[in-house]
């Protein structure tokens, strides 16, 4: 899957707001539907594993705004050796998520970091 550029943009010039995840996953479906992007929020991908958006083509975007790093690539890493993830896509407001592997499973994994969103 080939770097979804206009999405990240839009995401990066963004401003949420936000005082938790579940705002900001309401942010960004306003974000999507804004751009005509198709999508299902929480989707199942199985019984234990719930993604926060699995938009058109197959990226899986999942939101963040606390939690090592670690924890999230374990997560990550899960949802990508499903089919429908063909890449991921995480909008966080942790600097240290910005460590996340460039690519796991050999799937794309990129990272928009919010430092200018207002809480």
């Amino acid at each position: 899957m080939e770097e979804p550029k206009a999405l990240l943009e839009a995401i990066r010039s963004t401003r949420f707001h936000y005082t938790s995840e579940d705002d900001l996953q309401r942010g960004l479906a306003a974000l999507l539907d804004q751009l005509g992007v198709q999508y299902e929020r929480e989707f199942h991908l199985d019984a234990q594993s719930r993604i926060d958006f699995l938009v058109e083509g197959g990226l899986g975007v999942e939101m963040k705004i606390d939690g090592p790093v670690s924890e999230l690539g374990y997560q990550i890493l899960r949802y990508l050796q499903h089919d429908a993830v063909k890449a991921m896509l995480v909008v966080t407001t942790r600097s240290s998520h910005r460590d996340l592997p460039p690519a796991l499973e050999g799937k794309p994994v990129w990272v928009v970091y919010l430092f200018t969103s207002a809480f």
